[in-house]
């Protein structure tokens, strides 16, 4: 695998683990306690009441310590869809754009169709800019074609639609921002 791929791969990885964990700690009571997947700390070591500059986790270092272009989104529900989750945007090389999403969408089976449109979520140019794969048990990873500092430079937001038979219906939306 070539070390673009790897180190593109890696950066998308560490975030959308993070965003997932995010989904599920969004505010709302849980019948569990979130707990860390880190080890305890060793017996040797020094009690710390900050965490140290390796263990801070940052959406825009990759763990190789490349420093990625990104933005991470936060969408929200439309039209009493309840959909929860985000998406994480990484500029790559040569002008492309990975799109990761994930989201909760309980009760909707069907692939959702999703884009990247001109506009606002309150003023959305209906007709897709960039089209992304569909969101699909809860998930789309696509590249597109554009830069990430392009897709920043006027409005633009990503739109979840609830099906192909339902295109007019929009469940979700975020706004592309840092």
């Amino acid at each position: 695998m070539p070390r673009i791929t790897r180190t593109a791969l890696a950066a998308l990885l560490l975030p959308l683990g993070l965003l997932l964990a995010a989904c599920n700690t969004g505010g709302a009571a849980t019948s569990s306690p979130v707990t860390s997947a880190s080890p305890p700390p060793s017996a040797t070591a020094p009690a710390s009441a900050e965490p140290s500059e390796s263990a801070a986790a940052s959406p825009s270092a990759s763990p190789s310590g490349i420093t990625l272009n990104q933005a991470v989104l936060q969408f929200e529900a439309q039209n009493d869809s309840g959909i929860t989750g985000g998406a994480i945007l990484t500029e790559l090389d040569g002008g492309e754009t990975a799109v990761t999403i994930g989201v909760v969408a309980v009760g909707f089976a069907d692939p959702m169709p999703t884009h990247i449109h001109e506009g606002t979520c309150d003023d959305l140019d209906p007709t897709p800019k960039y089209p992304l794969n569909d969101v699909a048990t809860g998930a789309s990873n696509t590249v597109v074609e554009v830069g990430l500092d392009e897709l920043l430079a006027t409005p633009h937001a990503v739109n979840i639609h609830k099906s192909a038979a339902e295109a007019s219906v929009y469940v979700a939306c975020a706004e592309i921002t840092r």
